[in-house]
């Protein structure tokens, strides 16, 4: 496919479907990685901004793509017309984004904002409205916090230091003292599951008549008046004190495991859909995301796919090498240890003497400059957690994952959960009942799967006019995961 006419064909037909969203669902379209989607959108923002029409939120993932979206051409010099919120110009455009028609943000920004907040965005100088809002990567449409004593303990210093001392001392006292008291309740919680296991607990918790202090009106009323500094604090604790406002009033997992040591690792996991700020805000919403298709979190009511496999690339220059690596676990891998180590110099002897030699590796962040050595003088590494999105790779023609960026079967379980619950619009209610293995090990399988595809095309595949081979070699233990390498 001509790389030219592929993109004229996706802007006529992107054109086209972006006049056809609605505020009650999020329109969804799976298109394939290297396809055009940022060139899309930078030309969706210059067409905005010559042809004087409604305006427009951009949401990206990478803090170098929201750069990207501006340093571009004609949109460097109508930069005073967009409104680009990172932390180093918050307070600034927060103060002037009302008269600019574009506003360009991150993904954890956007959900780090309330409902209201984000409805306030839509509109801006004169009446008019930023009807549109485009996500070039998976929204947070189901998000995992875990809360440890660590995460009350950051906030009660957040409270005492981000919090200044022009308001009420007697107000900041009583915040402080309650959230003290709830910290002591919280660790009697986790201390008392301790007694109940020897090796794993995972349980439900949920007591109906808790409150987080005397009077939460009042304490969340104060939370909401200091937003802003809580946020711009160390650790940016604002989406904790939500977190665990859902874990006391609707319950979370919590979950108890006696390590190696013989001491206790205790969270809990809160999980909520964010359904509410992507559905009625007065502007459309569309998610433009290449492996929404497969991604198990897109099975909920609001989500409306579109069909994109008119886009599709025959992979006929791919190879796709599976190796069977048993030990190559994050628990197993990342241990400092003789084992682990051993494990890692067989990985790398193995991609010396590989007939293809390797130019990019993936794995865990914790060891991944160990693989550094073998690779050739333009090659890269990159850990889980920071692939997805990037352009880094985009010419390299074997890359090896060793690994994968698995969650805990916790989050894979409350997944099929919500995603149940909201599959048929019955909400995000408290969940108890069971979902059976076959449906968490779905979930999981299909997860790894679009990770491991998004990938696969930060090789020199997402080139759309690629015409060399491309090798991509994973290792993982093969009768662990069985199913994922069915699904590939």
């Amino acid at each position: 496919m001509n790389k030219t006419n592929s993109f004229t064909t996706l802007k006529t037909f992107l054109d086209e479907q972006l006049q056809h969203g609605s505020n009650h669902h999020i329109t969804v379209f799976p298109l394939r990685c290297g396809i055009g989607k940022s060139t899309y959108i930078r030309y969706t923002i210059s067409d905005t901004l010559q042809n004087g029409r409604s305006g427009l939120i951009v949401i990206t993932d990478a803090i170098d793509r929201l750069h990207e979206y501006v340093n571009a051409d004609y949109l460097e010099i109508n930069r005073d017309r967009i409104a680009l919120l990172t932390s180093d110009t918050v307070r600034d455009e927060l103060k002037t984004q009302w008269r600019k028609p574009i506003l360009i943000m991150t993904t954890q920004r956007y959900f780090a904002l309330s409902r209201e907040e984000i409805i306030a965005f839509t509109k801006y100088e004169g009446g008019n409205r930023r009807d549109k809002i485009i996500f070039d990567e998976k929204p947070y449409l189901i998000e995992r916090h875990k809360v440890r004593i660590k995460t009350f303990n950051d906030i009660d210093t957040a409270l005492h230091e981000s919090i200044d001392d022009t308001i009420d001392p007697d107000e900041k006292a009583w915040i402080t003292t309650q959230w003290k008291i709830l910290i002591e309740r919280m660790k009697e919680i986790m201390v008392a599951y301790e007694s109940m296991t020897e090796n794993q607990l995972e349980k439900w918790h949920y007591t109906p008549s808790s409150t987080l202090t005397e009077d939460d009106s009042r304490f969340f009323a104060f939370i909401e008046r200091h937003k802003q500094k809580l946020n711009q604090s160390n650790n940016g604790v604002y989406v904790d004190i939500q977190a665990i406002r859902q874990l006391v009033y609707e319950g979370a997992t919590i979950i108890c495991h006696k390590m190696a040591s013989g001491e206790y690792e205790k969270y809990f996991v809160v999980t909520w859909d964010n359904s509410e700020k992507l559905l009625n805000l007065g502007a459309d919403v569309y998610v433009l995301d290449g492996t929404a298709d497969i991604d198990p979190e897109y099975q909920v009511h609001y989500a409306k796919m579109v069909d994109c496999t008119d886009f599709l690339v025959p992979l006929k220059n791919l190879t796709i090498n599976i190796v069977d690596a048993p030990a190559t676990s994050k628990t197993r891998l990342c241990k400092d240890e003789s084992a682990s180590r051993n494990t890692i110099s067989a990985l790398k002897r193995y991609m010396e003497t590989d007939a293809e030699r390797v130019s990019a590796i993936f794995t865990y962040q914790k060891i991944v400059n160990q693989f550094e050595s073998i690779l050739p003088a333009d090659g890269l590494t990159g850990h889980f957690g920071a692939i997805k999105g990037s352009n880094r790779y985009r010419n390299m023609t074997h890359i090896a994952q060793v690994g994968l960026n698995r969650y805990s079967d916790t989050e894979y379980r409350q997944i099929a959960y919500l995603t149940k619950l909201l599959e048929e619009d019955y909400g995000a209610s408290r969940v108890t009942r069971v979902i059976g293995q076959s449906a968490i090990d779905k979930v999981m399988n299909l997860s790894l799967l679009a990770d491991f595809e998004q990938n696969l095309f930060r090789s020199k595949l997402r080139n759309i006019d690629c015409e060399d081979n491309v090798v991509y070699t994973l290792f993982i233990h093969v009768s662990a995961y069985q199913g994922l390498i069915d699904l590939i």
